[in-house]
């Protein structure tokens, strides 16, 4: 019986991910069925299809920046950056449901002299930039003067729900309730992610380690391990 009960559970999972949020999610696993339906569905580099998903709009800022020699044929000749801001009415910010997880820095590999220090994660926030960029190409052997911009143009996205225990302390058991199969990228990293591959989407899932320790020798403090950020990137075939 346990084994079609896992089979069911399952089967609910992947329906509920499947479906449209007709409202900003009102629980744990609502928010992560929200990440999993937009790693799923959404073309994120879509401002207003991101933005009816996220029930908000947002307002976009652009800031140009040219390379007016393009002496080097890869270089970048002119990058366009779109920040993105929510509305006031954002659903995710802190919540007094939240939790304040606190965090050790320092010292600082490249200045030995810097002081360790206890932080606190800052307030939950969603990073959403579009970069659009073109390159340069040297016409043969001619000057530099003469290189001109390539037709194609790269168009990278940005978007990720970062400090989200502010928002709600999201457990690893919560996290694999809705991501049943994720994987650990052949990449390393200090703190290396858990990844979902979605049908438009990766996303990556950070989980804080949960206890911390005051320097090598210090108390040891006790707080619950909890997702702390989202990052998505957009497959190839659906990045533009």
């Amino acid at each position: 019986m346990k084994y079609f009960d896992t089979i069911l559970l399952y089967a609910l999972s992947i329906t509920a991910c499947a479906q449209r949020p007709q409202a900003p999610p009102g629980d744990n696993l609502q928010f992560l069925r929200l990440a999993r339906y937009i790693a799923d569905n959404v073309r994120i580099a879509d401002p207003e299809a991101l933005g009816q998903v996220l029930h908000t709009t947002f307002t976009g800022h652009l800031n140009d920046r040219e390379n007016t020699l393009c002496r080097i044929p890869s270089a970048p000749l002119q990058i366009s950056y779109t920040q993105f801001s929510p509305s006031a009415e954002f659903w995710f910010t802190r919540r007094p449901s939240g939790t304040v997880i606190k965090y050790m820095t320092g010292p600082d590999v490249f200045n030995p002299n810097t002081k360790v220090e206890e932080r606190t994660l800052d307030a939950p926030q969603l990073n959403y930039l579009l970069i659009r960029t073109k390159t340069c190409a040297s016409i043969g052997p001619a000057p530099a003067h003469a290189d001109v911009p390539v037709p194609g143009v790269i168009s990278p996205t940005v978007l990720g729900f970062v400090n989200i225990p502010g928002y709600a302390c999201i457990s690893a058991d919560e996290v694999r309730t809705v991501f049943p199969n994720l994987s650990t990228p052949r990449w390393t990293d200090v703190e290396p992610p858990l990844q979902y591959i979605g049908s438009r989407n990766t996303i990556d899932l950070y989980i804080g380690a949960g206890d911390f320790q005051e320097g090598r020798n210090g108390p040891i403090h006790h707080q619950p391990a909890c997702l702390t950020s989202l990052s998505f990137e957009p497959h190839i075939s659906h990045g533009k």
